[in-house]
C-alpha cells in the first residue's frame, strides 16, 4: 500500500511539475490557431516539433526556355505533391506568382504600366491526370494570385497528387520588384513558376497570394531543371549544374577545376566575353536542386564572374560566386572575400552552424532605386549602395538568409520579424565582431530605436506580417526585433544566447517553425522563463525610455518609463574629475519593478551622472538622461 501511495504521490507530483511548466510557457499570448497545434502534438511546450510533427513538400520537374527579344519565359512543369499531413484535400490551391502582374489584381506595388500584363498564362492543368477548363467557375477560381481547384478525387492522406501543367509570362523590363529583365540581354528570374500553396499544422492552406510586398511562404521540395537560353548566354542558379561539360568552354572549366588550389579570386568571366567562352550552339542548362524552398536563377552574356573556393573549419568546401555588369566593378569586385569571411564567421561563430549549402551565388540583377536586394536558397539578386558600410551589410545580410528562412523554414508571409528579425541580427553582429562596426553612417546621431519607436505606425512584431504596410516594415521587422536580439545576447551572455540559437537551428532545420518554437527553445535551453522579456520587445505596444529619477547622497534611482526593457548604462563624474561606469543588463526590470537603485563609490561627491549614451542603447526620449549639480 505504501509504495502504491508512493507512486501516485509521484504522478501526482509530475502531472503538477508538467501542467505548471505549460502554464509557464502558456504566459505568452498564443493564437488559437498555435494551440490546436500543440492538442495535436505536432509542436511542443518545449520548443521541440511535437511527436505528431508533419509538413507536405513536393517534387519538381521544369523546363523553360528564355525568349531575350520578347522578354519572354515559357515553361512546363510536373508536379508530385506528397500529402504527408492527416488530413484529406478536398481540393488544390497554386500560387501564380507573376499574376501580380496581371491587369486588375491586387497589389501593394507599384508597377509601370509597361510591365501590367495578363499574368500566368495557363494553356494546359492537369491534376491525375484530369484536365481543368480554367473557365469553369464550379471547379476553378483565381483570384489575387491564387488558382483554387476543387477535385472529384480528393487527395487522401499519406498519398500524392501529380500536377502538369504548361504556362508563360512576360518578364518584367521596367519594374525591379525581385525579379525582372536587369537589361536587354540579362535577367534575374524568380517567383516565376506555378507552385502548390502551403498546406501546413497551423493555418491549413496559405490563401495569401503573392502581392508584391509580402515575400513567399514555401514548402520544400526536390527541383530537376532544364533552362534553354541562346548560346551566347550563361545561367547561374541555386541548383547543381548537371551538364557543364555540354555548356562551358574548356577554358571556364579550367578555371573552375583550379579553383581549389588556393584561396585567391579568380576571374573566370570578364564582361562580354562570355559569349566566346560558351560552347557553340549548346542551350540547355540542367540544374537540379534537393530538399530546398525554391528555385531561382540569373542569365547573361556580358556580366563578369569572379569566383572563389575555399574550406570551412571542418574541411568542407564552398565556393562563393559574383556575378554583375561590368559597370559596377568597383561595387562587386570586393564581394567575393567579404562573403568568403562571412561564411567563415557563420559557420564557426555566430550561430555556429556550417553553411548548409555547397555554393552561393551573388547576381547583379536589381536597379538601384527599387529593391536593394532579395534572397533566395544559396543565390541572392543584388543592387548595389555606393558607401561601402552600406554594400557590406547588405551582401551580408543576404548571405544570412540563407539560415532564415532557408535552413530553417520560417513562414515569410506571416512571421516576416522572425525571418528577417534574426537575419538582421547576424547581420548587425558579423559587422560588429567582424569589421568591428557598431552603427552605420546615417545611424550616427541616434539609434533606429530612438527614431521609430513609439510611433503611430510602430505595433508589436508579433503582429502578422499579411497586415504590414510599408510605413511599418522597417521598424517592425528589422529593427525593433533585432534589437531584441541584440540586447536578449547582452543578457544572457554571448555564449548561452549562441547555444539557444544554435539550438533553435538544429532543431528546427528543414522544417517550418512558428514564432512560439524560438521562445520556448530559449526558455528551454536558458532554463529561464524569459516571457517577461518577450512580451514587452514582440507582443506589446510600447518603446524603450529609461530617465534619471534622482540622485540623493550616493544613490541614483533610474526610472523605466517605457515598456520595453533595455539596459541601464551609468558614466558617474566626481567632484575630483574622476569617474566610474556602471552596467546592468536589461535583466535588472525582470521583477516587473519600474525603479531602480545604483550605489555610486562611498565618499564620493557626485558632480555629473549620464544614462545610457552608449549608441547601442536605444531611448526615445534622451533629455531625461543627465544630472548635473546645480541642474
Amino acid at each position: 500500500m505504501g509504495k502504491i501511495r508512493t507512486s501516485i504521490v509521484s504522478i501526482i507530483f509530475i502531472t503538477c511539475v508538467s501542467a505548471h511548466y505549460s502554464y509557464a510557457q502558456n504566459t505568452l499570448f498564443t493564437p488559437l490557431e498555435f494551440e490546436k497545434a500543440y492538442q495535436n502534438k505536432t509542436r511542443s511546450y518545449d520548443g521541440n516539433p511535437g511527436v505528431n510533427y508533419w509538413q507536405n513538400s513536393a517534387d519538381f520537374d521544369i523546363e523553360a526556355e528564355i525568349i531575350p527579344e520578347k522578354s519572354l519565359l515559357r515553361g512546363k512543369e510536373s508536379i508530385v505533391y506528397f500529402n504527408n499531413s492527416p488530413d484529406t484535400l478536398f481540393y488544390l490551391v497554386i500560387q501564380l506568382y507573376q499574376d501580380m502582374y496581371k491587369k486588375g489584381n491586387k497589389r501593394k506595388k507599384y508597377v509601370i504600366p509597361s510591365d501590367i500584363t495578363d499574368g500566368t498564362h495557363i494553356s494546359l492543368l492537369k491534376v491525375d491526370k484530369e484536365e481543368f477548363d480554367l473557365n469553369d467557375k464550379d471547379k476553378v477560381s483565381r483570384r489575387d494570385g491564387l488558382l483554387k481547384l476543387k477535385l472529384d478525387k480528393p487527395v487522401l492522406p499519406k498519398t500524392t497528387a501529380q500536377l502538369e501543367m504548361m504556362w508563360d509570362y512576360h518578364i518584367p523590363e521596367k519594374t525591379f520588384i525581385r525579379t525582372a529583365r536587369f537589361d536587354s540581354s540579362s535577367f534575374f528570374i524568380a517567383y516565376w513558376f506555378p507552385r502548390l500553396a502551403v498546406y501546413d499544422d497551423v493555418f491549413g492552406w496559405d490563401i495569401y497570394g503573392y502581392d508584391g510586398m509580402h515575400e513567399f511562404n514555401n514548402d520544400y521540395g526536390n527541383f530537376s531543371v532544364k533552362i534553354k537560353v541562346p548560346d551566347d548566354y550563361i545561367v547561374w542558379s541555386n541548383g547543381e549544374l548537371k551538364n557543364p561539360d555540354a555548356v562551358y568552354s574548356n577554358d571556364i572549366i579550367q578555371k573552375l577545376s583550379q579553383l581549389g588550389d588556393n584561396t585567391q579570386l579568380s576571374n573566370i568571366i570578364v564582361g562580354s566575353s562570355s559569349a566566346n567562352n560558351m560552347a557553340s550552339g549548346v542551350t540547355e542548362w540542367v540544374f537540379s536542386a534537393t530538399n530546398t524552398k525554391d528555385f531561382a536563377f540569373g542569365v547573361s552574356n556580358h556580366h563578369t564572374w569572379d569566383a572563389i573556393r575555399f574550406q570551412i573549419s571542418d574541411g568542407t568546401e564552398k565556393q562563393v560566386n559574383v556575378i554583375y555588369h561590368p559597370d559596377s566593378k568597383e561595387y562587386f569586385e570586393p564581394m567575393p572575400l567579404f562573403l568568403t569571411k562571412c561564411i567563415e564567421f557563420f559557420s564557426d561563430e555566430m550561430p555556429g552552424v556550417n553553411y548548409p549549402y555547397a555554393e552561393y551565388t551573388a547576381f547583379q540583377g536589381l536597379k538601384k532605386g527599387w529593391h536593394n536586394a532579395i534572397e533566395f536558397p544559396a543565390i541572392s539578386n543584388y543592387a548595389y549602395h555606393s558607401e561601402d558600410t552600406l554594400n557590406l551589410s547588405m551582401f551580408a545580410h543576404e548571405l544570412a538568409h540563407i539560415y532564415f528562412p532557408f535552413y530553417v523554414n520560417i513562414n515569410e508571409a506571416q512571421f516576416l520579424w522572425l525571418e528577417e528579425g534574426l537575419t538582421t541580427y547576424l547581420e548587425l553582429t558579423i559587422m560588429r565582431d567582424l569589421l568591428g562596426l557598431k552603427k552605420f553612417d546615417r545611424w550616427e546621431s541616434s539609434h533606429p530605436l530612438d527614431i521609430y519607436s513609439g510611433r503611430f505606425n510602430d505595433i508589436p512584431p508579433f503582429t502578422s506580417s499579411i497586415l504590414y504596410e510599408w510605413g511599418m516594415v522597417t521598424q517592425t521587422a528589422y529593427y525593433r526585433p533585432s534589437y531584441a536580439f541584440i540586447i536578449l545576447e547582452d543578457l544572457l551572455g554571448k555564449d548561452l544566447f549562441k547555444d539557444c540559437l544554435k539550438k533553435f537551428i538544429v532543431r528546427w532545420a528543414g522544417k517550418r517553425p512558428i514564432p512560439h518554437d524560438l521562445f520556448y527553445t530559449f526558455n528551454d535551453v536558458t532554463g529561464q522563463n524569459l516571457n517577461w522579456f518577450w512580451k514587452p520587445w514582440f507582443f506589446e505596444f510600447g518603446y524603450p525610455d529609461v530617465a534619471i529619477e534622482c540622485v540623493e547622497t550616493g544613490v541614483i534611482t533610474v526610472r523605466k518609463n517605457g515598456v520595453i526593457p533595455v539596459p541601464v548604462h551609468l558614466k558617474v563624474t566626481y567632484d575630483d574629475d574622476s569617474y566610474e561606469e556602471i552596467y546592468k543588463s536589461a535583466e535588472v526590470w525582470q521583477s516587473g519593478n519600474d525603479l531602480l537603485e545604483l550605489n555610486a563609490k562611498k565618499g564620493k561627491k557626485i558632480n555629473k551622472v549620464v544614462l545610457n549614451d552608449k549608441f547601442e542603447i536605444p531611448d526615445v526620449n534622451r533629455t531625461n538622461n543627465v544630472y548635473s549639480v546645480g541642474d
